[in-house]
């Protein structure tokens, strides 16, 4: 059927080719004109042009041998816009040139987004009848910010064919039709879920009768991930493989059931960071990065835990959820650090950037800000019971944090094995090792341990004061549930 289908193309678009020097008086031998078919599908990762780090993107279409141009809708507030419109251009000619440009609308001068040039001669003599990516470039000399890719549906085809379909319009049910017999593609169904907010996702899910807190795909990514992936090697660290992760996503937002049972762990985490980072607005939103990264979470005292866990809580819902399934997902890896190799720095190198990103985050890059955003998400990975299931903020639960204090002052003693009153490195080190382990947080690498080592060394002499150790793990690992474990297991061995 295939083979057939591709020589009635063939024949198809001979049949439509002018015969300079045919004679005949028959019908098929009047130089048919040929016309383009064009769908313009959406656009990816297109530049920011607008003060909400988004842009309100449209293109304008232009065919070199036609008249006039022809735009489709404005799609609001997004970089990853999908259009689905189609659009009937002629005369088609050995000379004919397709440029689409795209552009963000704004009230006075609208922003260059890039374009596309594409010369249509082979495609006169040739035919074509295909999905193409084209990246988008920029207009000869000038300094613009241009990146991103068009996605269009070509097809060439008579004229007279297609008199019928109504331009700027989804296609019909006629062009359906009219597609089973002839090959064209039809657009791809409104059911996007990369680059969509979430919101919108969820709100489309819950009316379609899902009670799953998160979009049910990525769900089921997450749950096979933690159930059957935590003790793959490097997982979330090694790239998955680009093009099934792509044909994926294709199928994902084409409202495709896609089946993950056989698919590579590597590239589920791979589709899973490749959804997080084509969001619009990242998990924890715009407003809370100046909030949240200007402050060191490792020097945060207990105000300031508190101040996290209410910024964190104070996101929409569907956030919230999502932002829970991360965190527990990255505590099951590391659990299993003995196996994947992936402890709690590995991961918050992989994931941190994923969840939280500054307005202008392709303006260069900030060490200090993704120092701080690295020790955000270790501290949230650390603190999730106390963010997202303890409840309350009266004086039980300040005592509890006291309680902390004292805990930290008991370990630094315990750990101060020659009693001069601070912890050098090699003590240091020991305690490090066990509690990581204690708390079932994997092996540290001698980087974590000397990252740690000179945050704690304060006065830059090669040790750690009770003072500066007490403060640090009241603000990371003061949860009672956690100085529970940690004393129950170091009970016997340390003698508390």
């Amino acid at each position: 059927r295939q083979t057939s289908a591709r020589f009635l193309h063939f024949l198809f678009v001979q049949l439509a080719m002018p015969r300079k020097n045919s004679k005949s008086s028959s019908a098929l031998s009047v130089e048919a004109e040929l016309t383009l078919v064009l769908t313009v599908i959406e656009a990816k990762n297109l530049a920011p042009k607008d003060s909400n780090g988004l842009s309100d993107p449209y293109c304008v279409i232009r065919l070199s041998t036609g008249k006039g141009t022809k735009k489709t809708h404005v799609i609001k507030k997004t970089l990853n816009p999908l259009w689905n419109e189609t659009f009937v251009l002629s005369p088609l000619t050995d000379e004919s040139v397709l440029k689409i440009t795209c552009w963000d609308a704004d009230l006075f001068s609208d922003d260059f987004e890039g374009q596309v040039t594409i010369d249509l001669s082979t495609y006169t003599k040739n035919g074509i009848n295909e999905i193409r990516t084209y990246q988008l470039e920029g207009r000869g000399k000038r300094k613009e910010v241009i990146r991103g890719e068009i996605t269009l549906n070509l097809f060439v085809a008579v004229k007279d064919s297609f008199n019928d379909i109504p331009e700027r319009e989804k296609i019909t049910p006629d062009m359906k039709r009219m597609s089973s017999l002839q090959g064209l593609a039809p657009p791809i169904p409104q059911f996007k879920l990369f680059g969509e907010p979430l919101g919108e996702v969820m709100k489309r899910e819950r009316s379609a009768g899902s009670l799953i807190p998160i979009p049910k795909f990525i769900a089921s990514v997450i749950e096979r991930l933690s159930k059957e992936g935590v003790t793959t090697v490097g997982l979330f660290r090694t790239s998955g493989n680009h093009v099934v992760v792509s044909e994926l996503k294709h199928q994902v937002d084409r409202g495709v059931e896609v089946s993950i049972k056989d698919i590579a762990m590597q590239d589920l985490a791979s589709l899973l960071k490749k959804y997080l980072s084509e969001l619009p607005e990242p998990l924890i939103t715009y407003e809370l990065y100046d909030i949240l990264i200007v402050q060191d979470p490792s020097e945060n005292d207990e105000e300031q835990l508190y101040k996290i866990k209410s910024h964190i809580l104070q996101l929409p819902k569907e956030n919230q959820a999502l932002l829970k399934e991360l965190l527990k997902l990255t505590k099951d890896i590391i659990r299993n650090f003995a196996h994947n190799k992936m402890n709690l720095s590995g991961m918050s190198i992989c994931m941190s950037p994923l969840i939280l990103w500054d307005r202008n985050r392709d303006s260069g890059v900030n060490l200090q800000a993704i120092e701080r955003l690295k020790m955000l998400f270790q501290t949230l990975t650390l603190q999730y019971d106390f963010i997202f299931d303890f409840v309350g903020t009266d004086a039980s639960s300040r005592n509890r944090s006291a309680s902390a204090v004292n805990e930290g002052s008991k370990l630094f003693l315990t750990y101060d094995t020659n009693g001069d009153g601070v912890m050098d490195r090699p003590e240091f080190e020991v305690f490090y090792h066990e509690i990581l382990f204690t708390l079932e947080l994997g092996e540290p690498s001698p980087e974590d341990i000397d990252k740690t080592f000179k945050l704690l060394d304060v006065n830059k002499d090669g040790n750690i004061t009770q003072k500066a150790f007490t403060k640090w793990w009241k603000a990371t690992h003061g949860k009672c549930s956690l100085r529970r474990k940690v004393r129950n297991k170091l009970a016997g061995s340390r003698g508390w």
